[in-house]
């Protein structure tokens, strides 16, 4: 299984987007989502704009961290863990 690691924080149709891509040009993958503690969409929200997408391909991590242009590492990190 391959894994991306992708955190978000902008539009969660827009995320739902990037999954629904991922799906179609690269199946094997696992998508892990981390939503940035200062995401502009609540999680229901994107659960919302993923299941209207058809995304069986995401994980969302329970950890959310804020992020910030030139620091998203910890964002990341806490998707390895």
């Amino acid at each position: 299984m391959i894994y991306i690691s992708l955190p978000v924080h902008t539009q969660a149709r827009v995320v739902a987007g990037q999954a629904r891509n991922f799906a179609a040009f690269f199946p094997e993958a696992r998508i892990v989502l981390h939503v940035s503690a200062n995401a502009r969409f609540s999680l229901p929200e994107l659960e919302t704009a993923l299941r209207a997408a058809g995304c069986g391909n995401v994980v969302l991590n329970p950890a959310r961290r804020a992020t910030r242009w030139g620091g998203i590492l910890q964002a990341h990190l806490a998707n390895i863990g």
